[in-house]
């Protein structure tokens, strides 16, 4: 058991973590966004898209912008915890 709470407690922080990086990319006052941000930005979203698929039986393309607004409250989450 103490095993399987370690994982879970390792795939949250790896998740604020992931969200926090998505918001930087996000942060329109960074002047230095590049294409690899770019990237990887799609790659968080494409992912936070797939995990909210687990608990929303919408197409991908229709729940998009709701995996979006998970990752940015993940990342307030973030921000709070420090």
């Amino acid at each position: 058991m103490e095993e399987h709470l370690r994982r879970m407690l390792l795939a949250g922080l790896l998740g604020v973590t992931i969200a926090r990086k998505a918001a930087t990319i996000l942060d329109v006052d960074r002047p230095d966004t590049d294409q690899a941000d770019g990237v990887v930005l799609r790659a968080i979203l494409e992912a936070a898209n797939e995990c909210l698929g687990h608990f929303d039986s919408r197409p991908p393309g229709e729940r998009w912008c709701d995996a979006l607004m998970h990752v940015l409250d993940l990342a307030s989450f973030a921000t709070e915890l420090g």
